[in-house]
């Protein structure tokens, strides 16, 4: 496995990685769109697009969006069926926190759904905590808001 960041020739992949994972569980939405449909603006906007590559094959990914201030928000990772199973999630998330680190990020944000239970235990093996809040407004399927801080003031 090689990990990439921000490597243009991968944005299609990442789109349809990620267009595969969300109609298999939900609806793709509007903001979903938004962002697979150009993920180049992820880089533009100051974020990260990070890729695992089996040979030349991209087999998992993830974005770290910027947010406000110094704050990122960990979305859409994906690995493709064949590789589940493998531990690329944990080496999604391992790069994505370093990334998140190297950038001197404060803390990791990410909106999930509480029915991807082994998603909401990963993020928690991470040390991201759930926050108060229940639902975002840009994705019907998101109703569990989690955190890592990585800075303490």
């Amino acid at each position: 496995m090689s990990l990439h960041v921000n490597n243009c020739d991968h944005l299609a992949a990442f789109s349809t990685l990620n267009y595969a994972w969300i109609e298999r569980f939900f609806s793709v939405e509007a903001s979903d769109r938004k962002m697979l449909e150009r993920p180049a603006w992820i880089i533009e906007q100051g974020g990260y697009v990070l890729t695992l590559t089996a040979g030349d094959e991209v087999v998992g990914c993830c974005a770290l969006l910027k947010g406000d201030g110094d704050h990122f928000e960990l979305a859409k990772m994906a690995v493709a069926p064949a590789y589940q199973g493998l531990g690329l999630s944990h080496l999604l998330m391992e790069a994505a926190i370093a990334q998140a680190k190297a950038v001197n990020a404060r803390a990791l944000d990410l909106l999930t759904s509480s029915t991807l239970t082994r998603a909401v235990e990963l993020y928690k093996r991470y040390g991201f905590i759930v926050l108060p809040a229940k639902c975002h407004s840009d994705y019907a399927r998101c109703d569990v808001v989690m955190q890592l801080v990585l800075v303490n003031d």
